[in-house]
């Protein structure tokens, strides 16, 4: 963590409404920040098909791809009507995409005030010579639950990443809401 304030540097913030997918591109510089934190919030889907999970792809030069490079190992806690549960999740062993947490229940439009949120933490996104590791905690009250998982992805790749893209699974259902920041901590 830096020792200053100044060290952490807002580098993208949008709110993002009625869009088919979120793409921050072209704001990485590994010559400049050590590591960076990317906050995805009130993320809320316009369809009410509880079978959606929002999914990640990482950007080659501007593009999201759907290269098999994507790996994720998860685990975490939910509330079912009162009762605690827990989930493992070890998928996408060289996906085309990477899920972003453990449910199958994105919050809908027909849930207004239900929503989820995600935090990603990850250093090198330009690195040629090693994968791209990411760490992320997801927590939400999506259909009928309340839930907070932790989750690495990799995107196993040697090639620079520009950007992340977010978009749903096997749908062309719009994001109704998400607020995005990206932040930078200076080296």
């Amino acid at each position: 963590v830096p020792a200053t304030t100044s060290a952490c540097v807002k580098l993208y913030a949008n709110d993002a409404s009625g869009v088919a997918s979120i793409s921050v591109d072209g704001l990485f510089d590994d010559t400049k920040y050590g590591h960076y934190e990317m906050h995805l919030n009130n993320v809320r889907i316009s369809s009410a098909d509880t079978g959606l999970e929002l999914i990640l792809r990482g950007n080659l030069s501007g593009t999201a791809t759907d290269g098999s490079v994507y790996w994720t190992a998860a685990g975490g806690n939910y509330n079912n009507d009162g009762t605690a549960g827990a989930f493992d999740r070890a998928d996408n062993d060289g996906g085309t995409y990477a899920y972003m947490d453990n449910t199958w229940a994105l919050a809908n439009s027909g849930q207004t005030s239900r929503h989820a949120n995600y935090i990603l933490k990850f250093a090198n996104p330009q690195s040629v010579n090693k994968y791209k590791l990411f760490y992320v905690v997801s927590y939400g009250d999506g259909h009928e639950n309340s839930t907070s998982y932790d989750k690495v992805i990799s995107i196993d790749t040697n090639t620079a990443l520009t950007g992340l893209t977010f978009l749903m699974n096997g749908s062309t259902s719009a994001i109704l809401h998400a607020e995005i920041l990206l932040v930078g901590f200076r080296k």
